[in-house]
């Protein structure tokens, strides 16, 4: 499975690049017209739909996965470097410099290009979403 490593490159950063737009719900009987796509849950959903999730050795759900990958966003910037490789078979192994500390991910990818497991290894710090400055 050639370029594999470089999908799933491509794949992580446009997710952590994506703008995730969140609305409370409404209180009961009001109904809210069309808003804003939110392109952070559309290409989660698209690409880990399914996929078995692991923080430092632990296994989160699917909305568990969703908030480590909001929380790594909140760490990422543009100037992050990725280190891909192709591991063994249909393994990726990336390593991301962030601004707050190293992250290495590790990912099973099949060959229709679909997420089956993501680990995610480094300090618990990554995983916590950073409050950005004027938010309370």
């Amino acid at each position: 499975m050639s370029n594999t490593h470089t999908w799933f490159e491509e794949t992580l950063k446009q997710l952590l690049e994506s703008p995730y737009i969140h609305f409370p719900k409404p209180p009961p009987g009001l109904h809210l017209g069309h808003g804003p796509v939110d392109l952070f849950s559309t290409r989660f959903n698209n690409n880990f739909r399914g996929t078995v999730g692991m923080v430092n050795g632990t296994e989160v759900d699917h909305d568990g996965l969703k908030a480590v990958l909001l929380a790594l966003q909140s760490h990422y910037d543009r100037n992050s470097q990725f280190t891909s490789s192709q591991g063994e078979r249909n393994t990726v192994v990336s390593e991301i410099s962030l601004p707050d500390g190293p992250l290495k991910v590790e990912a099973m990818i099949n060959e229709a290009k679909t997420i089956e497991l993501v680990k995610f290894e480094g300090p618990e710090s990554l995983f916590v979403k950073k409050e950005q400055p004027g938010q309370e």
